[in-house]
C-alpha cells in the first residue's frame, strides 16, 4: 500500500525539487483549462499564478477595482512554498481575486508573482482598470516594495490591527527598557493619533505625543514613532476619507481566508508539494467558496438582513432635509446639531464612519424615506443574490431567486423585507384615528383609561401587526395558523380566559426541554459536576472541571483586552505564517 501510495503521488505531483513539479504541472495545464482553472508556470524564480473560475468572474465585478487584501503564508507544503493570496470585499465577504505560489519571500520573489499574475489577467483584470484602488497589507517591507513596483497607480495602505500590535510588542520588549506601568499610557497616546477623525485633531494629538512628560522619559521610543510618523499617511485614519475603503481598515478578510485554507482546506496538514497545492486551491478551496456564496445566495444567511434591521434602527432617530436633488442633511442621532452631508449619487456620507464608501445610518435614513436603493445596502436585493450566484456557478436560472409572490417581470431592488422590517421601529402607527376614538370611548378601559393608555395602544398595534405580516405571506400554511389563532381568540369571553391564554402560553415558552425521568434526576445527584435538571450528559472523557482537574489558563490572544490589562499579546501562529 505505501509503495502504490507513492508512485500514484509521484506520478501525480511529481517529486519535491522544482524541476519535476514545473514538469508534472505543464502536462496537466490542458487538464487544468477544461475545468476552467488558469495557470502562468515560470520556473526562474519558482512562481505559479493561478485563476480559478471563482476568481476569473470576480474581476468582472465592481468591488475589485476598490480594494483589495494581500497576504502571504508559509508552511502550506514539505517543499517550504510561500502562498500569497488576494481577496476583495462585496456584501457578503471576501471573495479570492488570485493566488500565487512562489518560493521566498524576498522582493524579487514577490514582483516576479505579481507580474505573473498581472500577465495572466491580462487587461481585464480588476473590473478592466488593471490595477485596484487601494492595496491592504501588513507591515512587510518586501511585499509592499513588490505591490508599488508591479501596480505603481494604487494607493497601500497598512492594517491598523498589525500596526497596534507591532508596537506593542515593541513597547513589552525588554531591550527598548519601557517600563511596565507606562507601557498601557503609551499605547494610548499612540491610539489617539491612530484614531483621529480629523487632520487637524490627529496633528494635535501627535503634538501632544511628543510634549507628554511620560513619552520624553523615552527617546527611543519617540524615535521609534518618528519614523512611523513619516508613514501617516499609509496607517491613520483621518488620511483615509478620499479613498474607496468601504469601511476597511485592517486585513482580516485575508487573514481569516488564510485560516480557512489551512484548516478547512489543508486539514492542519502540509501538502506534498507546489503541485499539491495547485489542486488544493483549485478543488477543494474553489468548492469552498462556491458553496459559500450559494448560501447567501439562497438566503440561506440572516447576516446581512440583521445588519440592515441594525441600521433602520439607528436611522429612525436621525433628521433629515433635501438640499438639493442628490444631497441631504442629516443630523446626528446623538446630537441634532451635529448635521452630515449625504450624496446620494455617489453612495457617500461625511460621517467618520461613512468616509470611504461604506454605508452609514445617515445613508440609511435617506433610503427609508426616498426609497432609494444603494449598492452598499447591507441587505441582499434579487439582483444581488442573482449576481452571487452568477459568481458562484457562471450561468444560474435567474427566476430560481425569485420570491413566492414576485414575478420575473417586475424588477426590484427594494429589498423584500423592507416594509415589514420598517413597521418594527413604531408599532403604533399602523392604528388609525378612527381606531383609537373607538378604543377610548369606555373612560374605565384599559385602552382609554388614564395611566394604562400605552398597553392597550401597543396590544392594537401588535394584532394590527400580525395581521400584515400574514396578509403579506398568503400562504395555505399561514391560513391555517391565523384560522387556528382565530378560533382561539373567539373563545374568550372573561377576564380568566385571557389569564389562561396568557399561562398557557408561558408554559409552552419554558417546555422547550426534554424532559427526563424522575428517577434519572435522583442519579445525577450522585456524579459530581452535574445538575438535577434535564441537560445532556457529556459523552466520552470527562471534562477536566468534571474530573477535578484545572486546566492551564492560556493567554489570551484579543489585542485590545491584552492592552487594557497592559499584558504581552499572545502570537496566534509560528513564524511561517
Amino acid at each position: 500500500m505505501f509503495v502504490a501510495a507513492c508512485c500514484f503521488r509521484v506520478g501525480h505531483f511529481g517529486g519535491r525539487d522544482s524541476t519535476n513539479i514545473m514538469t508534472v504541472l505543464k502536462n496537466k495545464v490542458e487538464t487544468f483549462e477544461e475545468k476552467g482553472i488558469h495557470l502562468n508556470i515560470i520556473e526562474s524564480p519558482f512562481t505559479i499564478a493561478m485563476l480559478t473560475p471563482i476568481m476569473k468572474r470576480s474581476h468582472q465585478s465592481t468591488f475589485s477595482s476598490e480594494i483589495v487584501f494581500v497576504d502571504s503564508s508559509g508552511s502550506c507544503d514539505q517543499g517550504g512554498s510561500s502562498v500569497t493570496f488576494l481577496f476583495g470585499a462585496c456584501k457578503v465577504g471576501a471573495v479570492p481575486l488570485g493566488c500565487i505560489i512562489h518560493q521566498g519571500q524576498t522582493e524579487n520573489a514577490y514582483l516576479a508573482a505579481f507580474e505573473a499574475l498581472k500577465v495572466l489577467l491580462g487587461n481585464s483584470g480588476f473590473g478592466g482598470t488593471g490595477c485596484p484602488a487601494v492595496f491592504m497589507t501588513d507591515d512587510s517591507l518586501a511585499e509592499r516594495n513588490a505591490l508599488a513596483a508591479a501596480f505603481p497607480a494604487s494607493t497601500l495602505l497598512l492594517c491598523i490591527f498589525h500596526v497596534c500590535q507591532a508596537l506593542w510588542r515593541w513597547l513589552w520588549d525588554g531591550k527598548n527598557a519601557i517600563l511596565l506601568a507606562d507601557r498601557q499610557f503609551l499605547m494610548r497616546l499612540f491610539r489617539a493619533v491612530l484614531f483621529a477623525k480629523f487632520v487637524v485633531e490627529c496633528e494635535e494629538a501627535w503634538k501632544g505625543l511628543e510634549e507628554d512628560d511620560v513619552a520624553l522619559k523615552y527617546p527611543r521610543f519617540l524615535a521609534h514613532l518618528s519614523t512611523m510618523w513619516d508613514r501617516r499617511k499609509e496607517w491613520c485614519l483621518c488620511f483615509r476619507g478620499d479613498l474607496l475603503t468601504r469601511g476597511h481598515n485592517t486585513n482580516n478578510f485575508v487573514e481569516a481566508s488564510i485560516r480557512v485554507f489551512k484548516d478547512i482546506v489543508l486539514e492542519r496538514c502540509k501538502a506534498f508539494n507546489a503541485a499539491a497545492l495547485v489542486d488544493f486551491v483549485g478543488t477543494v478551496l474553489e468548492q469552498y467558496h462556491q458553496k459559500r456564496l450559494l448560501k447567501y445566495a439562497s438566503a440561506r444567511v440572516t447576516k446581512p438582513e440583521l445588519q440592515y434591521r441594525r441600521f433602520c434602527h439607528m436611522a429612525k432617530n436621525t433628521k433629515l432635509q433635501q438640499m438639493a436633488p442628490n444631497v441631504y442633511h442629516v443630523t446626528s442621532s446623538v446630537d441634532e446639531d451635529v448635521v452630515y452631508q449625504v450624496h446620494s449619487d455617489i453612495e457617500q456620507c461625511d460621517c467618520p464612519f461613512g468616509q470611504g464608501g461604506a454605508f452609514c445610518k445617515h445613508l440609511c435614513a435617506v433610503h427609508i424615506q426616498d426609497g432609494l436603493h444603494f449598492k452598499t445596502l447591507p441587505s441582499l436585493s434579487f439582483e444581488d443574490r442573482v449576481n452571487l450566484a452568477k459568481l458562484a456557478m457562471g450561468t444560474v436560472d435567474e427566476s430560481f431567486f425569485l420570491g413566492i409572490t414576485q414575478d420575473a417581470s417586475v424588477e426590484t431592488d427594494t429589498p423584500a423585507d423592507f416594509q415589514m422590517s420598517m413597521t418594527y421601529h413604531d408599532p403604533a402607527q399602523n392604528v388609525t384615528d378612527s381606531e383609537m376614538d373607538m378604543c377610548s370611548d369606555d373612560p374605565n378601559s384599559m385602552i382609554g383609561g388614564n395611566g394604562s393608555n400605552t398597553v392597550g395602544v401597543r396590544l392594537m398595534a401588535n394584532f394590527h401587526r400580525i395581521a400584515s405580516i400574514a396578509d403579506a405571506n398568503p400562504s395555505a400554511f399561514m391560513q391555517k395558523m391565523i384560522t387556528s389563532l382565530n378560533q382561539t381568540l373567539e373563545k374568550i369571553e372573561t377576564p380568566q380566559g385571557i389569564f389562561d391564554l396568557c399561562t398557557s402560553l408561558a408554559a409552552r415558552r419554558h417546555s422547550r426541554v426534554i424532559r427526563v425521568q424522575p428517577t434519572s434526576v435522583s442519579r445525577r445527584k450522585k456524579r459530581p459536576g452535574l445538575t438535577c435538571g434535564s441537560k445532556r450528559i457529556q459523552a466520552g472523557r470527562p471534562a477536566n472541571a468534571e474530573s477535578g482537574k484545572l486546566s492551564a489558563r492560556k493567554r489570551k490572544r484579543c489585542l485590545s483586552i491584552n492592552i487594557n490589562s497592559n499584558k504581552p499579546n499572545a502570537k496566534p501562529h509560528g513564524s511561517g505564517h
